[in-house]
C-alpha cells in the first residue's frame, strides 16, 4: 500500500473518519451520553492539575464533551477537532470553542495552555514526536500534557484471550487499527 500524502490524511480525518469510525458522520445521541460519562471520569482524574480560569486544550476533542464539561467547572477549556461535523455539533449543539483543524493547522498561542488532553488522538498521527513538539510550544512554562493512547500490548492480548481460534484472533488486530498510524505499548511513549 502506498504511504498516504499529510493532505490525504487530514481529509480522511476531516470528513469520513467519523463515518467510519462511529457509523455516522455526527454523532448519536448514545455516543454523547457515553462519551458524557468518559469525559466526566477525565475531568476527574485531572482534577489535580484544573483551577478555576486554567486554559485547556483537548486535541481531538471529538463532539467537544470534555470541553463542556470543564467549562461548567469554570475552566477556559476549548477543543481542537479535525473532523468537521463532530467540531460542527460540538459548536452548535454544546456551545463549546472547537476549532476545526489538526495541530499542524490550529491557531494557538506559544505558551498560552495550562493544560493540553490528546485523549486517543496521538495514535492517529503520522509523526507523533512532531506532534508532541508542536505541542509542546503551547503549554505555559508550568503547563501539563495528559496523553492517553490504546496500549496494543494489552489489546492483542486480550483479542486473542477471548478469540476461539487461531485464526479468529489472528484476523481482529488488523480490524481494529486501520486508522491508526502509530502503535504504542507500554513505556514507548515515554521516549
Amino acid at each position: 500500500t502506498p504511504a498516504r500524502s499529510a493532505g490525504d490524511i487530514d481529509r480522511y480525518y476531516q470528513t469520513a473518519y467519523g463515518s467510519d469510525y462511529a457509523g455516522a458522520s455526527t454523532p448519536a445521541r448514545r455516543k454523547i451520553l457515553r462519551g458524557m460519562l468518559g469525559a466526566r471520569d477525565r475531568l476527574d482524574a485531572l482534577r489535580p492539575l484544573l483551577r478555576p480560569g486554567a486554559a485547556l486544550l483537548d486535541v481531538g476533542c471529538g463532539a467537544g464533551e470534555l470541553v463542556y464539561l470543564a467549562r461548567r467547572e469554570g475552566i477556559a477549556a476549548a477543543g481542537l477537532e479535525p473532523g468537521t461535523e463532530y467540531a460542527d455539533f460540538a459548536r452548535r449543539a454544546l456551545g463549546v470553542p472547537v476549532q476545526t483543524g489538526t495541530v499542524d493547522t490550529a491557531l494557538v498561542d506559544a505558551g498560552s495552555q495550562d493544560i493540553v488532553t490528546m485523549f486517543h488522538c496521538l495514535e492517529h498521527v503520522p509523526d507523533p514526536k512532531r506532534v508532541l513538539a508542536s505541542v509542546r510550544r503551547w503549554l505555559a512554562d508550568d503547563g501539563h500534557l495528559v496523553v492517553e493512547v490504546p496500549n496494543i500490548a494489552s489489546t492483542v492480548s486480550a483479542l486473542i484471550g477471548a478469540a476461539s481460534s487461531t485464526r479468529a484472533a489472528s484476523r481482529a488486530p488488523l480490524a481494529s487499527a486501520t486508522a491508526n498510524h502509530s502503535c504504542f505499548a507500554s513505556g514507548s511513549a515515554a521516549s
